[in-house]
């Protein structure tokens, strides 16, 4: 299994850093989000987790059933070559929720909060898939294990991490995580 992964080390290690990275931003985002909206709006934590729970659980929904239309095309189309060219560009969709630093309002905030969990089924989906297909049947199950320790070890503990880091000793100041997530 590692001589199969280090020879085709240019197909895979792009891969499992694209996902580490995009999860990075995700992670730091759904960490920070709340204390965000509470430090810059001064909603409370139960109208927070109201409107932002429901916002995100339609947002994921909605990204789940995309996903699956946008990929079942994809191949339909192009098979697994089509999904690799398609990876790359899917991050990009992530990026507004980039701009909840300027977000004037709390309705705002929470729609670009949401933005991850709209995108991440379609983005996930796709490398996840992908993976699959380029490993001999006998390796798939270490290339879902990789991938879940890129998403979650790195993006997961990385993204709330930085964001601290940042707030606290770039920014010095507690009202800035907006920044730090950006």
């Amino acid at each position: 299994v590692r001589r199969y992964f280090v020879s085709h080390w240019r197909v895979f290690l792009p891969f499992y850093l694209a996902l580490g990275a995009y999860t990075v931003g995700v992670g730091s985002m759904s960490s920070w989000a709340v204390p965000f909206i509470t430090r810059n709006f001064g909603l409370s934590l139960p109208v927070i987790g109201a409107r932002l729970g429901s916002l995100n659980m339609i947002a994921a929904v909605a990204g789940s059933l995309i996903a699956g239309v946008v990929l079942d095309a994809v191949i339909k189309r192009g098979g697994v070559h089509a999904k690799m060219r398609l990876a790359p560009v899917l991050p990009l969709l992530a990026l507004p929720c980039a701009l909840l630093v300027f977000a004037p309002n709390p309705w705002v905030a929470f729609v670009l909060i949401a933005v991850p969990s709209l995108t991440l089924p379609l983005y996930g989906s796709t490398l996840l898939g992908t993976i699959s297909e380029l490993v001999p049947s006998n390796m798939r199950g270490i290339s879902v294990a990789l991938y879940a320790f890129s998403g979650t070890m790195i993006g997961g503990t990385l993204g709330p991490l930085l964001t601290a880091l940042l707030t606290e000793h770039l920014f010095h100041d507690p009202a800035k995580v907006g920044s730090s997530i950006l």
